[in-house]
């Protein structure tokens, strides 16, 4: 399956302006998944070899929004981060998904672990006296914040680039 150059660069471009935003505000607007609906409808009928009207192409949109909500609801992700990226798989033709999916993972985990890593070395002392003591509830102090996601799926979405041209 081929991802139309064009649509890249349009999902490419969101991403930067989104990463952007998000880092400034923690926040993607629910617009932004208005645009990729009408992007995904658009591209029914000019690449109509990459992209068909179908359910299968809806089963990772609605994941996002049925898992998303308990996401929210836990604060793990922002409301706007699981319906931006709904509207984004909707851009991705359907044989593409499941390697976005994992890219996303993959990004995910990566900056996640490097997060941690950062939290641990500049809280070194917190982590030794944590591991001389046994009092391992001590190490919910290592818990960060909430961080902006939009990077992370532009990350997930550059490694796609890597797989597909």
């Amino acid at each position: 399956m081929i991802l139309p150059i064009p649509l890249y660069i349009i999902g490419l471009v969101q991403l930067l302006i989104i990463s952007w935003i998000d880092l400034k505000t923690q926040k993607i607007s629910n617009w932004w998944g208005l645009v990729n609906l009408i992007v995904f409808i658009s591209a029914l009928f000019i690449f109509p070899l990459s992209y068909t009207l179908s359910l299968q192409i809806l089963i990772y949109p609605l994941a996002f929004i049925v898992i998303g909500f308990p996401l929210f609801l836990l604060g793990i992700m922002g409301a706007g981060d699981s319906k931006y990226l709904a509207g984004l798989f909707l851009i991705i033709p359907v044989g593409l998904q499941f390697s976005f999916f994992m890219n996303l993972v993959g990004s995910t985990v990566s900056c996640a672990l490097i997060l941690l890593m950062i939290r641990v070395i500049r809280n070194y002392k917190l982590v030794l006296g944590v591991f001389r003591t046994h009092e391992w509830s001590g190490l919910k102090q290592l818990k960060g914040s909430r961080f902006s996601y939009a990077p992370v799926i532009l990350l997930a979405w550059l490694w796609l680039a890597t797989e597909v041209f």
